[in-house]
């Protein structure tokens, strides 16, 4: 099948590793398995043919997955798009927030200081500090 090859004497087909691919059935050896060509990407074993990487990231022959352009961006495989990694955000022409696929930087998020006796929650807001013992009964 494609994405995989048959060496003389196997019982069983062996998939193409990731990153590779073999567009043809009945191949014979491992070189049948071609490196996917820069800008494309291919994170699964046994294929085929290999995905492009959209405009918003780039790769390397061979990748298993694509870099994004922009600084702080995850890149998501599952629709090709370069979000803010957590604790990043982005804002758009219009200077408002953005989750959108982009090829911008990414900027640190910046919180106002929580005061008194307040802390930081994972959520990044300020709330009470929870002064509870663990040995303490309630």
């Amino acid at each position: 099948p494609v994405g995989h090859y048959c060496p003389a004497g196997a019982t069983a087909a062996i998939a193409c590793a990731a990153g590779r691919y073999n567009p043809v059935e009945q191949a014979s050896t491992v070189d049948a398995c071609l490196p996917c060509p820069a800008n494309t990407f291919n994170e699964k074993t046994g294929q085929g043919e290999c995905l492009p990487c959209a405009a918003s990231s780039t790769s390397a022959a061979g990748a298993t997955s694509c870099t994004c352009i922009g600084r702080n961006r995850a890149f998501q495989s599952s629709d090709k798009s370069c979000i803010c990694e957590p604790g990043f955000e982005f804002f758009d022409e219009s200077f408002s927030l953005s989750e959108e696929d982009s090829t911008q930087d990414c900027q640190p998020i910046v919180y106002d200081r929580c005061t008194g006796s307040n802390s930081r929650n994972i959520d990044g807001e300020c709330v009470p500090r929870d002064t509870g013992n663990c040995n303490e009964k309630r």
